[in-house]
């Protein structure tokens, strides 16, 4: 499991690092000042994140996040999408579309 963030405008890197207290946010903004896009894994293991800009990548270990209710947040979505997907396609499949 996983979610991706992606920017209409490049957020500073030192901000976004110390809003979520990753430890030593300078040594990322030396890597990426900006990004356009977070990547954040929640599957077994440890969660990690991915900054990017354009080609550059960064990948952030050991965070301090307690992801528990980011997870029970993104099963609700996924079983909410399914059952509506699952709607539609009995309707279009019954309704003679």
């Amino acid at each position: 499991m996983s979610i991706a963030f992606y920017f209409p405008e490049e957020f500073n890197t030192y901000i976004i690092s110390r809003s979520l207290n990753i430890s030593k946010p300078n040594d990322i903004v030396k890597k990426i000042e900006e990004i356009d896009n977070i990547y954040l894994y929640l599957g077994k293991g440890d969660p990690f994140l991915i900054f990017s800009q354009g080609k550059k990548h960064i990948k952030i270990s050991n965070l301090d996040i307690n992801t528990e209710n980011i997870v029970e947040k993104v099963k609700t979505i996924e079983k909410k999408w399914r059952f509506y997907l699952l709607l539609f396609y009995e309707g279009y499949t019954w309704g003679g579309k």
